[in-house]
C-alpha cells in the first residue's frame, strides 16, 4: 500500500511538472503585399513563388553580438534561431492565418519575433535573404498564452539583414548572401596558395 501510494505521489509531481512546462498554443497573421509592404530580392525584383519566411525567436544576445559576415553566414544564424513555423510566397505575397501553434513556454511572453526571408523554397539554397521584425508600436513579440500575432511588413522598424527601399507602402530588401560553392571554392583557393606557399619554402 506504502509503495503504491509513492508511485502514485511521483505520477501526480511528474504530471504537475509536464503541465507546468506545457506548450502554449497562439495565432499568427503574416501580411506582406503592395498595400502594406512586400519583401522583395536583392535587385528589388519580386520573390520567386515558392519563398520561404521562417517565423520564431533568435537568440537576441547572441544575435547582437555576431559580426556583419556571420550575419550572413547560414550556419552561423540558423544554431542562434528557433523556428515557430514556415511560410511560402505567391506572387510575392506571404499572406497567410496560422492558428494553434505551439510555442515555448509562456515565460517568453513579450521576446521579440523574426521574419526569417529567403529568395527560395530552401533556405540552404537562397542566394539572399533578410531577418526583420518590429520593435515600436505595435511590436512583434511572444503572445500571452492562447493570444495572437499580427505580423504586417508596415509595422516592420528593425532590419538585421536586408535594406528598405523609399516607396510607400516601404519595401524590404534582401541582402546577398555568399552560397555554399562559393565557400567551397574560395576554402580550395586557399588551399591551393598555402601549397604554393610550402613548395616555395
Amino acid at each position: 500500500m506504502i509503495h503504491a501510494i509513492k508511485v502514485l505521489s511521483i505520477l501526480i509531481c511528474s504530471s504537475i511538472g509536464f503541465l507546468s512546462t506545457s506548450y502554449a498554443a497562439v495565432s499568427i497573421q503574416v501580411r506582406a503585399n503592395s498595400i502594406v509592404g512586400q519583401y522583395l530580392d536583392s535587385d528589388g525584383a519580386t520573390l520567386p513563388d515558392g519563398s520561404v519566411m521562417r517565423i520564431g525567436l533568435f537568440d537576441v544576445s547572441a544575435l547582437n553580438n555576431l559580426t556583419p559576415s556571420e550575419l550572413l553566414d547560414y550556419n552561423a544564424l540558423n544554431s542562434i534561431f528557433t523556428e515557430w513555423t514556415s511560410i511560402s510566397s505567391a506572387s510575392g505575397n506571404f499572406l497567410s492565418l496560422i492558428n494553434s501553434i505551439d510555442l515555448l513556454p509562456s515565460s517568453q511572453t513579450n521576446d521579440p519575433v523574426f521574419a526569417w526571408v529567403f529568395n527560395a523554397a530552401l533556405p540552404t539554397n537562397a542566394t539572399a535573404y533578410g531577418v526583420f521584425t518590429a520593435s515600436g508600436s505595435p511590436a512583434w513579440t511572444v503572445p500571452a498564452d492562447n493570444g495572437s500575432l499580427i505580423m504586417n511588413a508596415a509595422d516592420i522598424n528593425e532590419v538585421r539583414v536586408g535594406s528598405t527601399d523609399a516607396s510607400s507602402p516601404t519595401n524590404y530588401l534582401l541582402t546577398p548572401v555568399p552560397e555554399p560553392a562559393s565557400y567551397a571554392a574560395f576554402l580550395g583557393l586557399v588551399g591551393l596558395c598555402l601549397a604554393a606557399w610550402r613548395r616555395r619554402r
